[in-house]
């Protein structure tokens, strides 16, 4: 329900009930590496590139031989202003 809510969102350009939303499916399923990439890419298009990583870091660690994961990452890494 969350997750599908929070793609509702995202495609209405509304990040903070995004992030709010897979944050709350997180919770129900905190293995979920999907739900972390997601939850990632909402922050990274909201500029906030630490909590982009973190999400990024977490979706590699539970997938670890995604490479979308690495490729988020990288990209953040690249745009944040603490490089």
């Amino acid at each position: 329900m969350f997750s599908g809510r929070a793609e509702s969102y995202r495609e209405m350009g509304d990040l903070t009930n995004t992030i709010s939303d897979y944050s709350q499916a997180i919770a129900l399923q905190p293995s979920d590496e999907l739900l972390r990439r997601l939850r990632g890419l909402a922050y990274d298009h909201q500029g906030d590139y630490s909590k982009a990583i973190a999400d990024f870091t977490e979706a590699i660690r539970l997938a670890p031989s995604s490479a979308r994961g690495y490729g988020h990452r990288r990209s953040c890494y690249w745009r944040s202003p603490a490089k």
